[in-house]
């Protein structure tokens, strides 16, 4: 594997694309991080048999890589964790508005604005969110409902994918 990754970078030297490491992209991230973390694992991948000596434009992209992950961590803000109160206050008070609200056509035959419960399919399958369904989409379904704290609008986003939907009369946990 670490041959054909060499051809890759050999192949692409030069050039904006996976290779290239002047900015990080999902593409890098996805092709690196791998190869990143085998190296760095002791006795995983010998210097005989993939070091620079070998494999020379390979490593020196990882070593690139490497050296822009460290400098977007140096770069990156400090996450700060909120919770409880806080948290719902950071909530009620965003900015951030997902405009795309649409309810594309669906095998569930669900409406705007139609109430409709959402819960996990695997734990947590007895606890509901309840709200008005302001978008549904292959991948995306978002339920509109009103915080305990100060009753105003908050928007719950789930995926489509391990949750079910479905309207509010007809809501059973399935189990």
């Amino acid at each position: 594997m670490f041959a054909e990754l060499s051809l890759v970078v050999r192949a692409g030297v030069g050039c904006h694309s996976v290779v290239s490491v002047k900015r990080l992209t999902p593409s890098t991230l996805t092709a690196a991080w791998i190869f990143s973390w085998m190296v760095s694992l002791p006795n995983a991948m010998p210097d005989e048999f993939f070091g620079t000596k070998r494999y020379p434009e390979t490593r020196a992209w990882l070593s690139r890589y490497d050296d822009a992950i460290a400098k977007a961590k140096r770069e990156t803000p400090q996450v700060s964790e909120l919770e409880g109160p806080a948290a719902v206050e950071r909530v009620l008070t965003s900015s951030f508005r997902d405009e795309d609200l649409r309810v594309d056509s669906d095998p569930l035959a669900l409406k705007k604005d139609e109430v409709v419960s959402m819960w996990p399919i695997d734990t947590g399958y007895d606890r509901k969110d309840t709200g008005k369904l302001i978008k549904l989409t292959a991948d995306e379904v978002v339920v509109a409902t009103k915080s305990e704290q100060g009753r105003k609008e908050i928007r719950i986003h789930y995926p489509r994918w391990n949750y079910t939907v479905a309207s509010a009369g007809k809501a059973t946990n399935g189990v």
